[in-house]
């Protein structure tokens, strides 16, 4: 049984959150709108976690880190590119880059729900080091 789970997936973190998948659209007959959803970002972020995975699901409360650093942008100054990272404070929000993870995540068994989630930290930067650093772990009583 497995106690903590970490990984530290170099890659350039997709832009594209959960919110990006959803499209309004109207029906050309009846004139009516519907919602209908695109499963490119989704497919990204499984592409991404599927070979990190645990090799069984977690059980029981989990703790979550979850630390994301984009490279840095063109317009970041010299000075700026000296420092390790900086906070990363324009899109994508962070509220919807988890629901991308956490969809992900329980797409590719890294637990049975995300509802198992107690504790959560989520950290959002640019820096010289692009890539997602995840630490699962079983909270304590």
């Amino acid at each position: 049984m497995i106690e903590i789970w970490e990984r530290f997936i170099s890659c350039v973190p997709p832009r594209k959150t959960h919110q990006d998948t959803v499209r309004v659209g109207t029906n050309r007959k009846t004139g009516r709108g519907h919602i209908y959803t695109t499963k490119d970002v989704d497919d990204t972020w499984v592409a991404l976690l599927a070979t990190h995975a645990p090799p069984e699901p977690m059980t029981g409360p989990l703790c979550l880190y979850v630390d994301i650093t984009w490279p840095w942008n063109n317009s970041d100054a010299k000075r700026v590119r000296n420092l390790k990272v900086v906070p990363h404070w324009k899109r994508p929000d962070l509220d919807n880059v988890c629901k991308a993870l956490f969809d992900a995540m329980t797409t590719t068994r890294w637990w049975l729900d995300d509802a198992q989630i107690a504790e959560l930290t989520v950290c959002k930067w640019r820096g010289g080091e692009p890539g997602i650093r995840l630490a699962l772990k079983r909270c304590a009583p």
